[in-house]
């Protein structure tokens, strides 16, 4: 045998038992974050407030206790235990609404409604498929199922506090007439002045309707009337809300990307004139609306942007313009009951939190384990290392060592899911990494540049 070969030989009984060892000890990093869906509060006590949020992961929902203490203390996530890996929901928990009344939630599937808490053992299914909407208020669950083109049924009632099964209203469901509805997804809001039902139509134009009379008057007379809405070139409207004071929001963007912005326009006489606002700030359109105060005075909350005076013209402020520790992303945000000035909101790490109404942001992500990878390299060493998941790019630096450290990227501010990580296996602070852009940093993330 040949000395050559006698080396070859080693050599691969050294890299066998290498792996060998890497897989009979494994080393788990707790990487928190993730993408999320929707978040959600509810009052648990007189200082306590529970948030739940839906991710893109198979741990569909989380849940943490927030204690409005000095200084507040914010909770460790944990799973859901009936909407968790194993449960096979996956990514589809797009939307829910919690009821602070029992403490459950309703989360809509895939058209299919379930309730549960925080609670093993406590979901159930309360709705079979084809639904198309689901809100709240005041302790009253809404959903509406398709039934004729020009008809939804619409259903209202409680939740039992002990089985939190669905216990309809006397009456319901009814059966409202919308024009060319024909099972189109819809938003459900009702107004906290006039008690009236509005369903926001997402389509193309979208569609604002309302109910005649308060939801608790409805019956299968009751009428359903179009809300004007103001028509502008360019502008399509992706979000509705209804503030405090019952004025309607709608919300859209302007201009082209990149140089595109936030827009508004605000009703305070049902659609009858509108007014329309520029706020400054950039970005995308986010999909929702979200309020805190009384109707005397509130804020509003529109993807990274948020007004503390109703929306008006020259009161908008980006969200974490005061410093932020993760960076804010135009997606759900929740207000705390206890606490007007405590809101959370999607962000570049998941989730984060702000205890001064929006100018000032910082993570809250212990405990959430959804983060998603899809690609990672190693350098020749295995000492620097890079990831590509649903939420940014991260670097690894002495893995392994007492002085590994991690840090978080999103080139160039791009926040879009990246799939694909490429790396100098000798130099590894070049790397490229991959969305539907491309970019490249040769100094180990601290510069960016857009390859295509």
């Amino acid at each position: 045998m040949s000395k050559y070969t006698v080396t070859i030989s080693l050599m691969l009984l050294l890299m066998l038992g290498l792996l060998r060892a890497q897989i009979l000890v494994p080393k788990t990093e707790n990487v928190y974050g993730g993408r999320m869906s929707w978040i959600a509060t509810l009052p648990v006590d007189s200082q306590t407030t529970r948030i739940f949020v839906s991710t893109e992961s198979p741990n569909s929902m989380f849940y943490a206790d927030i204690v409005h203490t000095t200084p507040i203390a914010f909770g460790t996530f944990n799973p859901v235990p009936d909407f968790d890996g194993d449960d096979g929901f996956g990514q589809n928990v797009h939307y829910f609404v919690v009821d602070s009344t029992t403490g459950y939630f309703v989360a809509s599937i895939l058209g299919q409604l379930y309730v549960g808490n925080e609670k093993a053992g406590s979901r159930k299914q309360i709705e079979t498929p084809e639904v198309t909407g689901l809100g709240e208020f005041a302790g009253t669950i809404f959903y509406t199922k398709a039934y004729h083109p020009d008809t939804v049924e619409f259903h209202m009632g409680t939740l039992d506090p002990s089985s939190g099964m669905f216990l309809e209203s006397g009456g319901a469901p009814f059966y409202l007439n919308i024009p060319g509805i024909d099972n189109m997804p819809l938003q459900l809001y009702v107004n906290p002045v006039n008690k009236r039902v509005y369903f926001f139509v997402q389509m193309t134009p979208v569609q604002v309707w309302a109910t005649t009379v308060p939801y608790d008057s409805l019956s299968n007379s009751s009428a359903v009337t179009a809300i004007s809405l103001p028509s502008l070139s360019g502008i399509n409207f992706t979000a509705f809300g209804i503030a405090p004071d019952g004025r309607l929001f709608l919300g859209s963007e302007e201009g082209t990307p990149p140089a595109h912005f936030k827009f508004i326009a605000y009703s305070d006489d049902e659609g009858a004139s509108w007014d329309t606002v520029g706020t400054g700030i950039g970005g995308t359109s986010s999909g929702t609306f979200a309020f805190a105060g009384d109707s005397s005075q509130y804020t509003i909350y529109f993807g990274t942007g948020f007004s503390p005076n109703k929306g008006y013209a020259g009161s908008w402020h980006w969200l974490g313009e005061r410093g932020f520790m993760t960076h804010p992303n135009d997606g759900s945000i929740a207000v705390d009951p206890h606490d007007p000035a405590v809101v959370y909101l999607t962000s570049d790490l998941g989730l984060a939190a702000s205890v001064d109404s929006g100018y000032g942001t910082f993570e809250i992500v212990d405990g959430i384990e959804a983060v998603k990878v899809w690609d990672l390299e190693m350098d020749t060493r295995n000492s620097t290392g890079w990831v590509a998941s649903k939420s940014g790019i991260r670097k690894v630096e002495n893995y392994g060592s007492s002085s590994e450290s991690w840090d978080l990227f999103y080139p160039m501010g791009d926040g879009a899911p990246y799939t694909s990580i490429a790396v100098d296996p000798q130099h590894p602070d070049t790397a490229y990494a991959g969305n539907m852009r491309l970019y490249r940093t040769m100094d180990g993330g601290m510069m960016w540049d857009r390859v295509f």
